[in-house]
């Protein structure tokens, strides 16, 4: 370490393991780094406890935050000039609301958030964000941001009735052009939860992914997707299973897309979809769709939408059911 100080000053990217406990010792206080873009900071495991902290203040091109470690650690940096963060080292709502008040040039932010709702009530604008990754949850920073330019959101953790009021009124506060939406990490869902999430979802928005791990997901999923009152913006659907799918999912599937196929004006016709399905266990002839379901979709393929259909086993073989852009 001590080698490495030494050329501190011609640092522009640079990344710290360290043992749980260990960032205090990494004295860069009085340290001169003009040329610092970038820095990450991940934990190794280590019995150590306490009271971490790291602080970088002579940083002043230093843009770029990427903060990963458990238990958390209180970080020091020149926030204000922040564009792209990371926080996912359970970093505490009230202490993450805080901090954002500083970063008015943030564009990018990946955050997940702990402990109870937050005392704090102000709400933090930032007119600079652009990309946003969050859970929801008790602990979300959704119900204390308004992002009026926010054009890509993510979020994990969807499942109570109360996610879908907090994102309703996060997305009416923020009136955003949103384009792209993402739901990762979803177990069970009730219609009641989703069918508002996704009628909040503004018409800007024409790119669209799940994620799911359990197939009692695509139920309410397909059925909400066959309602063209709901994303009637939608261009490109992304679906990512974690689970294999069943004969009766793909023909609900099948369903919703010949609905969004032959969409009339004013609603728009949907151009593309990337199905993505990674099962735990061998790839066999159980496993894929019936001859009669690949079928179908080589018929929506030949209408102009564009298809990818591949399927993972455990082994972390792929095998590609179709993919449209390559046919003859």
């Amino acid at each position: 370490m001590e080698m490495s100080m030494v050329h501190a000053h011609r640092w522009q990217d640079v990344k710290f393991w360290l043992p749980n406990g260990s960032f205090s010792k990494l004295d860069l206080r009085d340290v001169s780094l003009p040329m610092l873009q970038s820095i990450s900071l991940h934990s190794a495991f280590s019995d150590e406890i306490g009271v971490d902290i790291f602080t970088l203040t002579d940083a002043p091109s230093l843009r770029h935050a990427d903060v990963s470690a458990s238990p958390p650690v209180k970080i020091v940096i020149p926030w204000a000039r922040m564009t792209t963060l990371t926080l996912l080292h359970n970093i505490r709502l009230t202490e993450c609301m805080s901090l954002l008040e500083e970063c008015q040039s943030l564009v990018n932010l990946t955050v997940s958030t702990t402990g109870p709702a937050a005392a704090h009530t102000d709400l933090v604008t930032l007119t600079s964000l652009k990309t946003l990754v969050c859970n929801l949850g008790d602990s979300t920073v959704l119900e204390h941001l308004a992002l009026p330019h926010l054009l890509r959101l993510t979020v994990t953790s969807l499942n109570q009735a109360r996610d879908a009021t907090i994102f309703s009124t996060f997305i009416n506060r923020s009136a955003c052009p949103l384009q792209f939406f993402a739901v990762h990490g979803t177990a069970a869902i009730s219609l009641s939860v989703l069918v508002p999430v996704l009628r909040a979802i503004p018409d800007s928005t024409w790119d669209v992914e799940f994620t799911w791990h359990t197939s009692r997901f695509t139920v309410h999923l397909f059925s909400a997707l066959q309602s063209m009152d709901i994303l009637p913006g939608l261009k490109y659907l992304r679906l990512r299973a974690r689970t294999r799918m069943y004969d009766r999912e793909y023909h609900e599937l099948l369903e919703v897309l010949r609905a969004r196929v032959e969409a009339k004006s004013p609603r728009v016709p949907l151009e593309s979809i990337t199905l993505e399905i990674a099962i735990k266990q061998p790839l066999s002839i159980q496993i894929m769709p019936r001859n009669s379901r690949i079928a179908r979709f080589r018929e929506l393929a030949s209408t102009g939408l564009q298809i990818n259909f591949t399927i993972e086993s455990f082994d972390s073989s792929t095998h590609v059911v179709l993919n449209s852009s390559v046919q003859d």
